[in-house]
């Protein structure tokens, strides 16, 4: 739709007949009759979840056309069209900008058409260039495909469409959610794509005004809670990379409301000097990337304890306590015995208490004894996996166990939002229960094939805080399909066994995750909610989404890596194989 922020004429045109004749009257002449679709559907070609809020069947038909195109098109669809508006602006400078048509069909799909007048509008290069800007673009069946004349916009023209409103506040929200995900699939932007984004530029600064000054400060003023800052481009652009993306995080977030750092980039985008806008925007992801550098940690217990020895039980003989301790045989409980005194706490907290509990029970290590530095994990995974003479298995998970220690709730998190290109709200004591999670939880049994990954785990924390879960978590890959299309697809199955032998399962394929199933000829769309924020089936007190992503990082550590690359390809993938468009 057509907004502008300059006061300016515009005419308004809602007779058929007159938009006919004012089109049949643009003198401009377009080399190519085809049509450039644009905007949120030509998006959902390359991100079938694109604003997923959207019903993809009533988004907008978003149109770069000639005055030719449009005329044929209202032709053919004579007797569907339930009403229709031209705006035609008029510049101040007497220069010929865009028109634009609305048409509401009968079935009520929308469709908008911005028509050159001008050769200087980025509007007739495109049209004139359509086959730098677009992907090939079939309609029809498989058996009787042919080219169509609206062709979608490739990935990087609608990223280039977002990225030059940035700028102006006109839905600056809706286009920075929208930047946020295309930047993830476009290529990055050349000098050889300069005309296209100059001319975009002067005709942006021709109806929304033009973009922030250049002014060598830009200075955020004081609030009763917060002091003031002066951001100096000279100073700026001394400090390193890491401190410049670190000061526009905290800057932003400074004059965010209700933690929404978009409130904050939004008044640098469209109030700043152009070069700390720029900034901003070329450096989108890192920016957000920063909140996952604020280190958010489990709760400690700030307890002191003196300890004289580590024995839980001092009244009783040292050998009749690791009796005791050997029968223990739910490693939970000794979560739970953290909490019986602060002597315990302390204690539980020592090494060298898990080293004597280890050597007393087990009396050997495949390892120097100088060289091993976590005991405990060594006691847990000794004890669960009942490992005593695999020296090369035993370590494979001891070092996946210490590997699961190194990760961060914050690793969990981001996974979720590349694989969603959104922005995801996750509560503080939700990272300290994924942190618990990583830090107490360890493998107990993996297994590789040709085909398949399995790792068993002790989950700990997941239900509650010194819960205890088996899962047994799967990855089975190879060629899906009929005979008529088939794909490589990688299928992870999660099964959980509480300790009172309730199961839990949850199965997918990757596709799926981004609301594909495979059909007999390619992928098809269907509803799905494993990314969203919905409550998980596995464990109701975690978002979908984010206990996914959990477990996708719990899989085998081997193919964990290749899995998550895989998963962040799968959606363009997907979308390749079903792209039609019918107009």
């Amino acid at each position: 739709m057509f907004a502008s922020s300059i006061d300016r004429q515009i005419n308004r045109i809602s007779n058929r007949s007159e938009i006919i004749s004012v089109l049949e009257n643009i003198s401009l002449k377009i080399q190519q009759n085809y049509a450039i679709l644009i905007g949120s559907r030509a998006a959902l070609y390359w991100l079938p979840n694109f604003r997923r809020s959207s019903n993809g069947n009533n988004v907008d038909w978003d149109i770069i056309c000639s005055s030719h195109f449009l005329l044929d098109w209202l032709h053919k669809k004579d007797t569907e069209v339930k009403t229709i508006d031209m705006i035609i602006p008029i510049s101040n400078d007497n220069d010929l900008l865009d028109l634009y048509v609305y048409c509401i069909l009968n079935d009520d799909l929308k469709y908008d058409f911005s028509i050159p007048r001008s050769s200087k509008s980025y509007t007739a290069y495109l049209l004139n260039n359509w086959e730098d800007w677009t992907s090939e673009t079939f309609e029809g069946s498989w058996w009787n495909k042919r080219k169509s004349s609206l062709q979608n916009g490739s990935a990087k023209l609608l990223l280039i469409l977002k990225k030059f409103m940035l700028y102006y506040s006109h839905q600056w929200v809706k286009t920075a959610k929208d930047y946020r995900q295309l930047i993830t699939i476009a290529d990055p932007l050349t000098e050889n794509d300069r005309i296209l984004y100059d001319l975009f530029v002067q005709y942006n600064e021709k109806v929304y005004g033009s973009r922030p000054v250049n002014t060598d400060q830009y200075v955020i003023s004081s609030s009763n809670t917060q002091k003031g800052t002066i951001i100096k481009r000279d100073e700026f652009f001394k400090k390193t990379k890491d401190h410049q993306l670190a000061l526009i995080y905290h800057t932003a977030m400074s004059m965010a409301i209700s933690d929404d750092i978009l409130i904050g980039l939004e008044k640098i985008c469209t109030q700043g000097p152009l070069w700390l806008a720029d900034f901003v925007i070329d450096n989108w992801l890192s920016i957000h990337h920063e909140k996952f550098k604020q280190k958010i940690n489990p709760p400690k217990f700030s307890i002191e304890f003196q300890i004289d020895n580590y024995r839980l039980f001092p009244e009783i003989p040292e050998l009749v306590q690791q009796r005791i301790l050997h029968n223990i045989t739910d490693t939970s409980d000794f979560h739970s015995m953290k909490f019986v005194c602060k002597k315990w706490y302390a204690i539980l907290h020592q090494e060298q208490f898990w080293r004597d509990l280890y050597l007393s029970r087990y009396e050997k290590t495949f390892t120097q004894i100088d060289d091993i530095h976590n005991w405990k994990m060594m006691y847990f995974v000794t004890h669960e996996g009942k490992i005593y003479d695999n020296q090369e298995g035993f370590q494979k998970l001891i070092d996946a166990s210490l590997q699961l220690k190194q990760m961060k709730a914050e690793d969990i998190v981001q996974l979720w939002e590349d694989l969603t290109r959104e922005n995801q709200s996750v509560e503080s004591d939700m990272f300290s229960k994924l942190n618990y999670i990583l830090s107490n939880s360890f493998y107990i049994h993996m297994k590789e094939t040709s085909d398949e990954y399995l790792v068993r785990l002790i989950i700990i924390g997941l239900d509650e805080l010194n819960s205890q879960v088996n899962a047994d978590v799967k990855l089975h890959f190879g060629e899906y399909g009929s005979s008529r299309y088939t794909d490589y697809m990688e299928e992870l199955s999660i099964e959980l066994i509480a300790t009172d032998n309730t199961r839990r399962s949850l199965k997918f394929f990757g596709a799926s995750l981004f609301g594909f199933y495979l059909g007999k000829w390619g992928y098809f769309p269907r509803q799905n909610i494993l990314l969203s924020q919905t409550p998980s089936t596995l464990c109701p007190q975690f978002p979908s989404g984010l206990l996914v992503c959990l477990f996708i990082m719990l899989t085998h550590p081997a193919h964990r890596g290749q899995f998550i690359q895989y998963l962040k390809r799968l959606e363009s993938h997907c979308a390749a194989v079903y792209s039609t468009t019918d107009y």
